[in-house]
């Protein structure tokens, strides 16, 4: 089973139409989708309890998630060049690699670190929203109505390919089933992004000593320019914990996913509305493992 969204990107898209109009044997057909099947990371968020809030509320909720969306993305493409300069340079470019559910949606990615940085922002505005710190007027006044959310993060690694402008592939599908098991507001994290994280950084608590001069070291990251921006890599102790915890597999409907919760701690500044004093200490996900695989 594959998960569909009707997004565009810059994939190469999947057409066999021409090709099947004629007579082909089985092993051109088995080969024909190949060159167009790519890996991607795909972060999941999830406004956590969503239905539980009172209706009216409901209706500004997903204000509030586009806000906190374009917060994000401004922020990103300000503060970290160096890992998202390729990935897009409006709110455009981003939204095309992002499906909506309404109460959250899914992020596709090019690399594990994209999707664990845009998480950290995502949060970071969160925070700063739930502490009555925002800026701009409208952010203020959709506070008086929500003062309290919270989110909840998958992040899954696998094969998405695209055809007729939809995107199918079980990194999605995946990453819809993770979040659908998490009953707290946790990032979960797949065994396939485990292991990039393994083989690119050599583990992934090593976020907490990485940065670019340690990245350029790396085979995935050399040809990066180290001259750009990075205000989470630029040194070495911005992100200061990374607990990894294996919760085990988790079955959903008929497919095994072997699942880790991930805790992560940054140091991130942001402008706040009522004080000089702009760090955040933000915390992405809980050590709280429990119920994960019920």
């Amino acid at each position: 089973m594959y998960f569909r969204i009707k997004i565009k990107d810059n994939m190469n898209e999947f057409k066999p139409e021409n090709i099947l109009k004629e007579n082909v044997d089985l092993a051109t057909m088995e080969s024909l989708p190949i060159p167009y099947i790519e890996d991607k990371v795909v972060l999941g968020l999830d406004i956590y309890r969503y239905s539980q809030y009172p209706s009216i509320q409901q209706i500004y909720i997903p204000v509030i998630f586009e806000r906190l969306y374009y917060m994000t993305m401004t922020d990103i493409k300000k503060n970290e060049p160096y890992l998202f300069s390729e990935y897009g340079n409006n709110l455009a470019d981003y939204k095309k690699k992002f499906i909506s559910t309404g109460d959250g949606g899914f992020q596709i990615f090019d690399n594990v670190l994209q999707a664990v940085v845009f998480a950290l922002y995502f949060q970071v505005f969160l925070k700063r929203f739930c502490t009555g710190g925002s800026l701009n007027e409208i952010d203020k006044n959709l506070f008086k109505l929500v003062d309290t959310i919270d989110l909840r993060f998958a992040i899954s690694r696998d094969k998405i390919y695209s055809y007729k402008s939809n995107y199918f592939g079980p990194a999605i599908i995946n990453n819809a089933r993770i979040l659908s098991k998490d009953s707290l507001n946790r990032l979960l994290i797949d065994s396939n992004s485990i292991k990039w994280l393994s083989r690119t950084i050599n583990a992934p608590e090593n976020l907490i000593d990485i940065n670019k001069k340690s990245l350029s070291k790396t085979m995935y990251f050399k040809d990066y320019d180290k001259s750009q921006k990075s205000f989470l890599f630029d040194e070495s102790d911005q992100i200061v914990s990374v607990d990894i915890q294996k919760v085990g597999a988790l079955k959903a409907k008929e497919t095994k996913l072997d699942i880790y919760n991930m805790h992560v701690q940054a140091r991130i500044n942001v402008k706040v509305e009522h004080q000089d004093y702009s760090i955040y200490m933000v915390s992405l996900g809980n050590l709280n493992t429990t119920g994960i695989t019920e």
